[in-house]
């Protein structure tokens, strides 16, 4: 016999209906947005903020929305959230001020490689493995000529060959 055997001779079958509405609610409050996060427009629970971003230009949209929470809001994309800045203070405060902490790249699988281990060098988190992998490329570049005067002779050379008329 099953569970709700059980469950259905002792409740009616309106019970169970409020039964069960109480306990998705009560999953959707406990389950809901973290409080640490800054405000921002409630989105859908599937769609999150699609449908608002629908309606206008995004530019136009986020300055809207920073008049109503802020400088810093969060967004919903879908499933993922998205904490915009708008303004030049709040820009400068996350990225000049608290770089350490917002360097890093929201982790994504598209950004990882075929063997699905390692993010590679463009979406590796900020710390002791970016920073070697960063070395390396640098050095490597620097290798070929990158950063250096001797190839800015070279390409106004290539520059030049390719004629006036498309210089």
């Amino acid at each position: 016999m099953s569970i709700l055997s059980y469950i259905y001779p002792a409740f009616g079958s309106l019970q169970v209906i409020l039964l069960s509405v109480l306990c998705v609610i009560t999953t959707l409050v406990l389950c809901g947005r973290p409080r640490n996060l800054p405000p921002g427009p409630r989105g859908l629970p599937i769609v999150g903020n699609a449908i608002s971003l629908i309606k206008g230009a995004l530019p136009i949209v986020y300055t809207d929305w920073s008049k109503k929470y802020g400088d810093v809001f969060t967004v919903y994309f879908g499933p993922s959230r998205t904490v915009v800045l708008n303004g030049y203070a709040a820009i400068h405060e996350a990225l000049v001020k608290n770089a350490e902490n917002f360097s890093s790249r929201s982790p994504n699988q598209a950004m990882r490689t075929p063997d699905g281990k390692t993010h590679g060098i463009a979406a590796e988190p900020y710390g002791p493995k970016l920073k070697e992998h960063r070395k390396f490329a640098m050095m490597s570049l620097r290798d070929f000529g990158v950063g250096k005067r001797s190839l800015e002779g070279k390409i106004l050379e290539e520059a030049r060959g390719l004629g006036p008329e498309r210089v």
